[in-house]
């Protein structure tokens, strides 16, 4: 979490001020969310790191190696489609760290005229 309380220190959105932005600019219980989409070149050409966390696709991966190296992919009858390759073969951890979900932190909400959605920038 050293990476995430260096943010806090930092100008960027928290729980508080979001409520405050909410309540100040009346944004209606039922507004839509929505976030800034973030452009590659931001990890790749500036270094952002984004914050890894073990969502779903990654708790899949690792109950598929758990199903292989207990053998439960061998019985053919139950798992008819499967290729040798699939019944045998591990994700590696280089694979697994890629299979977690991906976050970055909210540099600030955004209130546009004439529209009650909620917007949150992640860069500014």
């Amino acid at each position: 979490m050293d990476q995430l309380d260096s943010y806090k220190k930092s100008h960027y959105a928290n729980v508080g001020k979001l409520l405050d932005f909410i309540e100040k600019h009346n944004i209606p219980r039922d507004a839509m969310i929505l976030i800034q989409r973030v452009h590659d070149v931001y990890f790749e050409k500036y270094n952002w790191e984004p914050i890894k966390k073990e969502g779903f696709h990654f708790h899949n991966a690792k109950q598929h190696n758990e199903k292989v190296q207990f053998g439960v992919y061998m019985d053919r009858e139950q798992y008819p489609n499967m290729t040798e390759e699939m019944r045998t073969q591990l994700i590696s951890e280089e694979e697994l760290d890629l299979t977690k979900d991906q976050y970055v932190v909210v540099f600030a909400p955004v209130k546009y005229p004439g529209d009650d959605n909620l917007y949150l920038d992640a860069h500014y």
